[in-house]
């Protein structure tokens, strides 16, 4: 027959593997993210058929680099804002088209009036004047 014993220290390992996988099981999702997480921070060297993936700092440094060419496009040459800059060439793009306005009104005025050809001046005038020329 089998010792008591023996029999006690086999339930209680079962029992603690149980309780360890369960655990694992329940733990895992966290531990996966986790791990993921660190992947992400890290970065990951290339490997067969996959290209490097940058880390975090790396990542970051990369955003600045880039956010420092931005700067340098948009700054200006003096103390003003670029959007200063945008509202003035707005301004005066809206100022030429009011003008315009104005002007097409009286085009089309003039054109209403003397649409047919100058008064006092026939068709026939007018070609006669681009014969002698």
């Amino acid at each position: 027959m089998t010792d008591p014993v023996v029999i006690a220290a086999t339930g209680v390992v079962l029992a603690l593997a149980a309780v360890v996988a369960w655990l694992a099981l329940k733990l895992w999702p966290a531990l996966r993210k986790f791990s993921r997480f660190v992947d992400d921070v890290a970065g990951e060297p290339a490997r067969p058929g996959f290209p490097a993936v940058p880390g975090l700092m790396e990542r970051v440094r990369s955003l600045e680099d880039r956010l420092g060419k931005v700067q340098l496009h948009v700054q200006n040459d003096h103390d003003t804002l670029l959007r200063d800059d945008v509202d003035g060439i707005r301004d005066a793009l809206h100022a030429h088209i009011t003008e315009a306005g104005g002007l097409m009104a009286m085009a089309r005025d003039l054109h209403s009036h003397f649409g047919d050809g100058f008064p006092g001046r026939g068709s026939g005038e007018q070609e006669d004047n681009k014969g002698e020329g």
